[in-house]
């Protein structure tokens, strides 16, 4: 567990040479391909496109989407039971300068063996939804990874998720080479 904590949520060396690279497809694109040619060539989320057109896809895609969806919906789900669970612990063990959710996983992580049993379970819970979206969503967990200290340096204030990436677009020209790299400007 502290080896997916440390891979997930600790920034990562980048290399003197490291330079932007094209990501490959995520795993969930394979069956998808021809679907995402088909009906949505021209967009810039393929994920957005073809989940609106579900009904379109064939079978393999659709469960790749189902799959994707239903990640994306545990991962909101357990950040929206994080305040009951964790709400006081956290305050109590990890609110001095922790503003952002992987600094705060983190910070808990490591006063496990002091939190409430509903906080812990909470906690545990949490890692095993971020193993399974680094699964699911390499793409997106290494972006996680690469951009944890521009997010720190830049958007700071940003709302987690959709709001940190438009942040960090926003700032594009001032981030790390590796962050460039997983981020891939529109």
């Amino acid at each position: 567990m502290k080896l997916l904590l440390a891979l997930l949520l600790a920034p990562a060396a980048v290399a003197a040479d490291d330079a932007p690279k094209t990501p490959p497809a995520p795993p969930w694109m394979a069956p998808c391909a021809a679907d995402a040619q088909r009906l949505c060539a021209a967009q810039k989320n393929r994920y957005e496109c073809l989940s609106s057109k579900l009904d379109q896809t064939a079978p393999a895609c659709r469960v790749e989407l189902e799959r994707v969806s239903g990640v994306l919906a545990k991962m909101r789900s357990g950040a929206a039971a994080w305040p009951a669970a964790c709400g006081e612990d956290q305050k109590k063990f990890c609110a001095q300068g922790v503003r952002r959710p992987g600094p705060v996983i983190e910070c808990m992580w490591r006063r496990k063996k002091d939190l409430s049993p509903a906080c812990r379970q909470r906690v545990s819970d949490t890692l095993a939804d971020l193993q399974e979206f680094a699964r699911v969503l390499p793409q997106a967990a290494e972006a996680m990874t690469a951009c944890q200290k521009d997010q720190a340096a830049f958007c700071v204030d940003a709302t987690p998720g959709r709001g940190d990436r438009d942040c960090l677009l926003g700032v594009y020209e001032k981030l790390s080479p590796r962050c460039r790299a997983v981020l891939r400007k529109p």
